[in-house]
């Protein structure tokens, strides 16, 4: 072998451990950033896919509050055998959704074939799905007059799709995460 040949390959592969080494400290320079501006990644469609700034819980949830949320225990099991839920750290290992609040204790919820109104006003795009995307029946709260509990909040989001709690009712405040807000979204493909 020649003298070349050995300092080509050696030079080549100083040049590869650069490159990964440079590669490996971009993805942590990134886990730091997301870590230090508490930021969440949506990539379910039922809210613009993105980073989320997220928020400390210091105050009641008020309508059209973008939350992050676990699931109860039972609910949560339901999501993670359905595949309606990315892993996560909530119950049953999912994700914390991230959905809008529509109803606050107290406020009056009509959910009809038509779909959801909140004291009078229609939650666009809500009626109920007889059937996921795979096309198994889902369950969806029984058409009716209903009155938000205490300690509770009725969920939206404005994808058709969407799974909120139109499927699941009200859910417990002490799932609360934070309060989000978008970062960087991708505008081009709001929900669903």
């Amino acid at each position: 072998m020649s003298r070349t040949h050995v300092a080509g390959t050696a030079s080549s592969r100083i040049r590869r451990a650069a490159i990964l080494a440079g590669i490996a400290c971009a993805a942590l320079a990134a886990i730091l950033v997301v870590r230090s501006l508490a930021l969440s990644l949506n990539v379910t469609s039922s809210m613009p896919v993105g980073f989320y700034r997220l928020q400390p819980v210091e105050r009641a949830p008020a309508r059209g509050d973008l939350v992050e949320i676990c699931l109860p225990s039972a609910l949560a099991l339901f999501a993670n055998g359905r595949g309606y839920m990315p892993p996560g750290t909530c119950p049953a290992n999912t994700a914390p959704l991230l959905k809008l609040v529509a109803a606050i204790p107290g406020d009056a919820v009509d959910v009809s074939a038509a779909g959801v109104r909140v004291n009078g006003r229609d939650l666009p795009g809500s009626a109920a799905k007889p059937v996921d995307s795979d096309g198994r029946p889902i369950p969806h709260v029984p058409h009716g007059h209903y009155r938000v509990p205490a300690s509770t909040i009725w969920l939206w989001t404005p994808c058709p799709r969407g799974w909120d709690s139109r499927y699941y009712g009200p859910l417990p405040t002490t799932g609360l995460r934070s309060f989000a807000r978008p970062f960087l979204t991708d505008p081009f493909h709001p929900a669903c």
